[in-house]
């Protein structure tokens, strides 16, 4: 009886072999002027092509397949990414409606709000107003939470003293390399206060400012009145004992950073977060997107922002010491933050978005 041999089934690593190689190669054959080069290059890409054939053929096959879709995932994920900062983009127009308010307990009711709940979309930039939010729950800093009853509005904060905090987490990036790995930092720091307060025409607002000038600490204190419908700014600072510091190269922190905790003790020490500049920064700095008129009642009234300084690395929570300032000057708590709360939540159940803050 004759011998029947099964049909040859080509492995795909004879697959992928093939295919590359007539692709390649006879496109480089094909070309109307072929050079001494170019068959050079034809036997370059057959030595590479060899690679998917043989007994290690199938692994470079999964090698290219994991390649090639690692690739279309990457361009996947970004995509989805894009498409949901678009969805944010909207969703935060919406969000704008209500702090167009024209309701000063209903703007310090959301802004109150957007200070316990870091989730909460607000026109002030994270970066400032995250250290407000961190600590405004904290039963150590009832502090916080009296000085928007009074009227002042804390935009950011920093304590004295040596601690390790944890700066960013990782997350995804629109971006090359599309993620940012989280930041620790281990440093010295001295204590900042950047706080707002409307309408500082009013006596017991100048009588704030001279308190704070005169502390005994020599605190150093700047302040920028300004007003964005007539781009009308004045500057002042106290000379003495305005500024404890020589310069502006004294840096708010020093330390070291890195995206693994461990090694922050063996790391060298570096300006982190350098001095502020002379001239305090206008209400546009801490707004997103330098849009002052999502706030319409900041934008249309004089504002006053103050900047309080600490001129030693040790402990300081300043907020203690500006409530203080605000009590001896008279600045009385007329925006009681439960009484706001509620006027904020009826502002947004008129928007149809107070179910998002339950």
């Amino acid at each position: 009886m004759p011998v029947v041999y099964p049909a040859w089934q080509p492995e795909m690593s004879d697959v992928t072999s093939t295919i590359l190689t007539l692709t390649l190669t006879s496109r480089v054959r094909a070309a109307p002027s072929a050079t001494p080069a170019a068959e050079k290059m034809s036997s370059r890409i057959e030595s590479m092509t060899s690679l998917f054939a043989g007994p290690d053929g199938i692994f470079w096959t999964l090698i290219l397949l994991y390649a090639i879709l690692s690739l279309v995932s990457l361009v996947q994920s970004r995509r989805e990414l894009s498409e949901g900062e678009e969805m944010e983009r909207a969703v935060d127009d919406d969000w704008d409606l209500p702090w167009q308010t024209k309701d000063w307990m209903t703007l310090y009711g959301l802004i109150g709000m957007a200070y316990e709940d870091e989730t909460m979309y607000t026109p002030f930039r994270r970066q400032y107003i995250r250290s407000i939010q961190q600590r405004y729950q904290l039963p150590t800093r009832s502090q916080l939470r009296m000085l928007l009853e009074t009227g002042i509005i804390p935009l950011f904060i920093q304590d004295g003293g040596i601690s390790t905090e944890q700066r960013r987490h990782w997350c995804w990036s629109s971006t090359f390399p599309f993620i940012k790995l989280s930041r620790f930092e281990q440093a010295k720091r001295r204590a900042c206060f950047e706080f707002l307060i409307p309408r500082p025409e009013r006596p017991e607002v100048a009588r704030f400012f001279k308190i704070l000038g005169y502390n005994q600490w020599r605190y150093g204190v700047q302040m920028r009145t300004c007003n964005q419908i007539h781009n009308r700014e004045t500057v002042d600072a106290w000379e003495e004992p305005a500024g404890p510091y020589d310069n502006t190269s004294f840096p708010l922190s020093i330390g070291a950073e890195s995206t693994l905790e461990p090694m922050l003790p063996i790391l060298p020490d570096k300006p982190l977060d350098m001095a502020r500049s002379d001239t305090i920064n206008g209400l546009e700095w801490y707004v997103k997107d330098n849009i002052t008129r999502t706030l319409p009642l900041l934008h249309f009234w004089d504002v006053c922002i103050f900047r309080v300084e600490a001129g030693h690395w040790g402990p300081a929570e300043l907020d203690s010491f500006i409530l203080g300032c605000a009590e001896k000057a008279g600045l009385n708590y007329r925006w009681p933050v439960d009484v706001a709360r509620r006027k904020a939540i009826k502002e947004l159940e008129r928007r149809g978005l107070a179910t998002k803050v339950d």
